[in-house]
């Protein structure tokens, strides 16, 4: 049997919502949809490109998981194509909240 520290055993509620992404260096900006969100990161599809390291603003249209806030201001830490049949979440982005 595998056995998994207690921070990854853990298990976060399933997270929706969409949002809009603003890259803040090039003004680029496309909806977004969370389909993941931890203390730490988030996962959205998206239908544009954001390259790693620029900072983007997030403005949800509502708060996730009940939070206070509806806008964020993060770090892209990784973007990858997800599909090239047109469909509108193209691509996969992660976030990494700043500290």
């Amino acid at each position: 049997m595998e056995h998994k520290p207690e921070h990854v055993k853990k298990k976060f509620p399933k997270q929706t919502g969409t949002a809009l992404m603003t890259d803040r260096k090039t003004g680029r900006c496309c909806n977004a949809k969370l389909n993941y969100m931890s203390r730490h990161s988030m996962y959205f599809k998206a239908d544009a490109a954001f390259k790693s390291g620029n900072i983007i603003d997030l403005q949800f249209s509502s708060p996730p998981l009940g939070g206070v806030s509806k806008n964020y201001r993060e770090t892209v830490s990784w973007c990858m194509l997800l599909s090239e049949d047109g469909s509108i979440s193209k691509y996969g982005v992660g976030i990494k909240y700043a500290k």
